[in-house]
């Protein structure tokens, strides 16, 4: 700093205390010891989270795992700040009011078996998914200030500085799912899943959703005779979908807190219009690539393939004002990325006590 901080330990200005800072120079900064000692936020947050799990190994084949877990917390934040403060001239009060809960529970059924040249893993499983959160807030508005300087509670905010505010949330996402790997000789590996979601944030007649994989990886060098200078060559190559759901509240708009007129308060619908027929969105992504270690895997190559498509996500376009909203939530039909990623990979030195890795990689 262009002054000597230990000058601007008396923070406030003579004669009034709590009313005035002093500044660096009569600047518009901040005195750092009226940040340090007079602007005070803090919270206190009471939480409980864990997990209980069973494994039973019911035979050497069959096995199956059911666990539950839990995330509950509260937290109460308090913001104080004195008159004088920049941002706040009048000083400010606030308390916001947070509590959320998540719990997950879910079992998965796997069966496992060697037959002579294949091994085989079969798993079926689901989950079910809530949470739950709440906010409350009461505060004084920007630039408002309070009553009476340095009392801080919400009694000293005049009723038309108070910001206020309240919301909830519930979600409930329920999952069943399969799972196959399948390997051939150490030679070839199929990996398939399948999975179904229901999710309360949808309308009815979109709520459930299914999304597949499947990926498929061949060692070349288990099939056929290689040099001795090449380590391992893989194929490989997958399509894989994934779906996901909207948040809470996304279908119809809901009266809120639009501010005061003249001391009155307002309700208001969102500046954004709903859709009822909101769908899930489907991210669709195909990749095939080529994996090559050589000289006891001192260099390595990898080449790789992309195409991720989006379909139905959920985006806000514009509307003109005269509507009576300024934005839409639309489900946007289909984006396409697609790519090439090449990493070349080499070790010059390797010794017992040290080794050069270099890397290269481009996409």
């Amino acid at each position: 700093p262009h002054v000597n901080i230990l000058d601007l330990k008396d923070y406030w200005m003579p004669g009034q205390a709590g009313l005035q800072q002093r500044t660096p120079y009569n600047t518009v900064y901040n005195n750092p010891y009226f940040l340090a000692y007079e602007v005070n936020n803090g919270f206190v947050r009471d939480r409980v989270f864990g997990n209980v799990r069973l494994d039973y190994q019911i035979s050497p084949e069959f096995s199956l795992m059911g666990r539950y877990s839990l995330d509950l917390y509260n937290e109460q934040r308090e913001m104080k700040i004195a008159n004088s403060y920049t941002n706040d001239p009048r000083g400010a009060y606030g308390n916001i009011n947070l509590g959320n809960f998540e719990s997950n529970a879910d079992f998965l059924a796997t069966y496992k078996k060697d037959l002579k040249d294949f091994s085989i893993s079969l798993s079926v499983g689901g989950n079910a998914r809530y949470q739950r959160g709440s906010n409350l807030t009461n505060a004084s508005k920007s630039g408002t200030g309070l009553i009476v300087p340095g009392a801080f509670n919400v009694q000293n905010i005049a009723p038309a500085n108070l910001d206020y505010s309240s919301s909830w949330f519930q979600r409930g996402i329920y999952s069943g799912y399969g799972l196959a790997n399948i390997g051939f000789k150490d030679m070839i590996y199929l990996d398939l899943t399948a999975r179904n979601d229901w999710s309360s944030t949808l309308p009815e007649a979109n709520r459930s959703y299914f999304y597949p994989s499947a990926s498929l990886s061949v060692l070349l060098n288990e099939m056929f005779t290689m040099p001795s200078q090449v380590n391992m060559v893989k194929l490989r190559g997958g399509v894989a979908q994934v779906g996901n759901d909207a948040n809470p509240y996304q279908l119809l708009g809901t009266l809120g807190n639009a501010g005061t007129w003249d001391g009155i308060p307002r309700l208001g619908t969102p500046g954004t219009l709903l859709i009822p027929d909101l769908k899930p969105e489907i991210v669709t992504s195909y990749e095939t690539g080529l994996d090559v270690t050589m000289y006891n895997n001192r260099l390595r190559f990898s080449g790789t393939y992309y195409q991720v498509e989006n379909r139905n996500q959920i985006l806000s376009t514009k509307l003109p004002p005269s509507t009576g909203y300024s934005l839409k939530n639309v489900n946007a039909g289909l984006l396409v990325s697609k790519g090439v990623e090449f990493t070349l990979g080499m070790t010059p030195v390797k010794s017992a006590n040290w080794n050069w890795d270099v890397n290269l990689n481009w996409t």
